[in-house]
């Protein structure tokens, strides 16, 4: 550990003065109500003259990308529409963004959305100038260099801070493994900070989202180099508009005053951190992201506090600095007591916005990895107050899961009622229920017996269709008889009660499901689908959870009448 340390802080060292003579900047804001309305003029006065526009379905669905295709459509601007960008985009999209770009003749990118369309966008616009570079190669810092097409970022969430950041981060699909493209050439040209588009944004979605910005601003000032004044400067300023206007659009997302301070939060916590730098929580955000499709902002919300409490008083004084600028700090001198207020006043705004204290998805199984990449992420880059070694990342991640199990017994799961699945001694350890259950509540050694984690057991019955042994029961104690697969219930989805919302897409860890495709350009109709329903377990998770109640199982027969031009007229 001594040596890591040495060798860390000597990399950071030495880097620091490198980072001193790289050309850095930032993004030109523009801002203000109604802002979007200026995007013809900046492709005009910078010469952009055929724009790939980068986009989710989602924001197809809700409209909000018709607001600038109308725009450009309205100014005679000829646009390609990319609107397929999945949370935690994957090199598979970046690629269909780069070929798209490059067989319509495009000569610039706008992006749309959160951080996934951006990022997406700012990594297919790398491989424009680095075409014979894949998105892996250029994973990692600096492996760019070159000067990218006119980009304009424009952020539908205050959070991500990527309309400003030299990051993109990708997912590899075969490896679950996400990681950054990190150059400074992946700043946008412009960030357009629009209110209004954030204006319909769930509350959860809000929630998550600025808590990723108060991460940003939190990690970036507690760097111990890389910072300069003007960083150090924008991530107070982030910690104290946070505070004051997160809670504000959790209650009230109408209020454009206060959604306008949290988009300038998260472009001066974009910013903060893309000088100064992330740390150790980014890194086990990171892989949760890559391993379990985790929303970034939600992972950084649950990881803060508990890090936080972890670096203990190697960050007591920044901390105390932190509590007074955001209003929380008590009126004791001490500055272990102002730090330890503001962790509190991060639980407690996590608390009233829904946000958990820990993950009970995490798989004992998968720890090692998550400490593994983890620590390759963070050192020797990072620069951490505490230099963390796959032992103190452990702890970390054991952290989590403890807190989420207590979660899980406190908020009425199967586990606070007494209902879970069983497996018993007739267990053979074929493995088929632990590789077939949704929620990964089944663990085991190949030809031992296996478990059923009751704190993260639906009752689903996944598991009981497919065990041939008679080895599991029900939480009635009632044993579970095989069923063929032909015979198994499958969603089948009201087109005209979806709402694209992605619920139940994100629940089916699977794969089953998925957002449709726009059916021509400009078409906004699009929905949920089972668009592999061989992956599909029959959980009926997607029916327990969607808001819309646009989710039936019904029989596979009723799935192919469904299926039909009849069937589809009566969705429609």
């Amino acid at each position: 550990m001594i040596f890591l340390n040495i060798f860390c802080r000597v990399f950071q060292f030495v880097f620091n003065y490198g980072a001193m003579v790289l050309p850095w900047r930032k993004a030109i804001p523009v801002e203000g109500v109604g802002a979007i309305k200026e995007i013809p003029r900046l492709l005009k006065e910078n010469g952009g003259q055929r724009p790939l526009l980068v986009t989710d379905p989602g924001l197809v669905k809700a409209g909000i990308a018709s607001k600038l295709t109308e725009l450009l459509e309205k100014a005679e601007v000829p646009f390609i529409l990319y609107s397929e960008v999945e949370a935690n985009p994957s090199v598979n999209t970046v690629n269909r963004i780069f070929e798209l770009y490059r067989s319509e003749g495009c000569d610039c990118f706008i992006s749309l959305g959160g951080g996934s369309a951006m990022d997406a966008a700012k990594a297919a616009a790398a491989r424009t100038v680095r075409p014979r570079k894949s998105v892996n190669q250029m994973g990692g810092l600096l492996k760019v260099l070159k000067k990218l097409p006119l980009f304009i970022a424009v952020p539908t969430t205050a959070g991500t801070g990527s309309e400003t950041t030299i990051a993109a981060l990708i997912t590899d699909t075969e490896t679950s493994h996400k990681y950054a493209i990190m150059d400074l050439c992946l700043i946008p040209k412009f960030a357009v900070l629009d209110p209004e588009l954030t204006a319909g944004l769930p509350p959860a979605i809000t929630a998550a989202t600025g808590m990723d910005a108060l991460t940003h601003a939190v990690e970036a000032y507690l760097c111990w180099t890389y910072s300069t004044r003007e960083s150090t400067g924008f991530a107070l300023d982030a910690v104290k508009a946070i505070f004051e206007n997160l809670p504000k659009v959790y209650e009230n997302g109408a209020d454009l005053e206060a959604r306008q301070a949290m988009l300038k939060a998260s472009y001066k916590a974009g910013f903060a951190f893309t000088r100064a730098g992330v740390g150790n929580i980014h890194a086990v955000a990171h892989t949760l992201g890559g391993l379990y499709n985790t929303p970034h902002g939600l992972a950084n919300a649950v990881i803060l506090p508990v890090v936080l409490e972890d670096y203990s008083e190697k960050v007591w004084k920044k901390l105390a600095r932190l509590a007074e600028v955001s209003g929380v700090a008590p009126a004791s001198p001490t500055e272990e007591e102002k730090a330890k207020a503001f962790i509190k006043a991060i639980y407690e705004m996590n608390a009233k916005m829904d946000i958990p204290r820990g993950f009970d998805f995490i798989k004992r199984d998968d720890i090692q990895r998550i400490t593994k990449w983890a620590f390759g992420e963070s050192n020797p880059l990072y620069p951490v107050p505490v230099v963390y070694d796959r032992a103190r990342f452990r702890k970390i991640v054991e952290k989590l899961i403890a807190n989420g199990s207590v979660m899980a017994a406190a908020s009425g799961s199967p586990v606070a009622s007494g209902k879970a699945y069983k497996i018993g001694e007739k267990c053979t350890g074929c493995t088929a229920c632990a590789r077939l259950c949704p929620v990964f509540a089944i663990t085991g050694e190949k030809k031992k017996r296996h478990e059923i984690n009751p704190l993260r057991c639906v009752e689903c019955g996944a598991c009981g269709r497919v065990c041939q042994s008679g080895a599991i029961t029900d939480s009635a104690g009632k044993t579970c008889a095989p069923l063929k697969r032909s015979l198994w219930l499958k969603p089948q989805i009201n087109q005209k009660l979806c709402s694209a919302c992605g619920v139940c897409v994100h629940d089916c860890t699977p794969g089953a499901l998925s957002i449709s495709m726009p059916v021509e350009r400009g078409d906004i109709r699009v929905y949920a689908e089972l668009s592999a329903p061989e992956k599909c377990v029959a959980c009926g998770l997607c029916e327990k959870h969607c808001p819309l109640g646009a989710v039936v199982m019904v029989k596979p027969e009723a799935v192919v009448a469904a299926d039909t031009p009849a069937g589809r007229s009566s969705n429609e």
